[in-house]
């Protein structure tokens, strides 16, 4: 969003996408999702996000075949919504998430850049916020992951892992973050019903 400060205190919903759509993070089974050991290490490196950043706290995700939802709180105060302190039961009704218009993905989410102006900054992303944080997630993803490919076996990719940029939407209440929960907890369901 043009003007917000995505290195302050908020609450995001953030998407990314494998390159290619590759479904390299596991399978969708009866729906469940069941990583494999490449989605495992994709969500042990988002749970370490908070080891790397301070301020930073983590809320409901999922990692999906071929894509990656998460909750995240920034802010050295107190956040304008609350993370969650256990696991959070998903509703069964069917949401459709209200998203931009571009290409769409199997789930209904549209990928898209982060709003704004797409200059060259000066002096890079700043530190402690979304950009940056999503940056790190990608980059200690692909590296884990190009490990995982000469030590383990793990199937190669083509060009890079991630899709360029990801989609992101702020949070700005507790109505919206249940919601939000919700679709994240009931990804896999509704991707294996499509």
């Amino acid at each position: 969003m043009a003007g917000h400060d995505y290195a302050g205190s908020g609450t995001y919903f953030v998407t990314l996408c494998l390159h290619g759509r590759q479904p390299l993070f596991g399978e969708l089974h009866h729906g469940t999702m069941r990583r494999n050991g490449v989605g495992e290490k994709v969500a042990s490196c988002w749970r370490d996000l908070t080891n790397r950043f301070t301020g930073i706290m983590l809320d409901t995700f999922v990692v999906m075949p071929d894509h990656f939802h998460g909750i995240i709180h920034l802010g050295r105060g107190e956040p304008c919504v609350r993370p969650a302190k256990i696991r959070v039961e998903s509703e069964r009704e069917p949401f459709t998430y209200p998203t931009p218009k571009c290409t769409a993905m199997a789930d209904g989410i549209h990928p898209t850049s982060v709003k704004g102006e797409h200059k060259v900054r000066p002096y890079g992303t700043a530190d402690g916020s979304l950009g940056r944080i999503v940056q790190a997630f990608k980059s200690i993803t692909t590296l884990s992951y190009i490990d995982g490919v000469r030590r383990n076996g793990w199937p190669g990719f083509e060009d890079r892992l991630w899709q360029r940029n990801y989609w992101e939407r702020i949070i700005r209440s507790e109505a919206e973050l249940h919601v939000v929960r919700s679709y994240i907890l009931e990804n896999p369901r509704r991707a294996s019903a499509d």
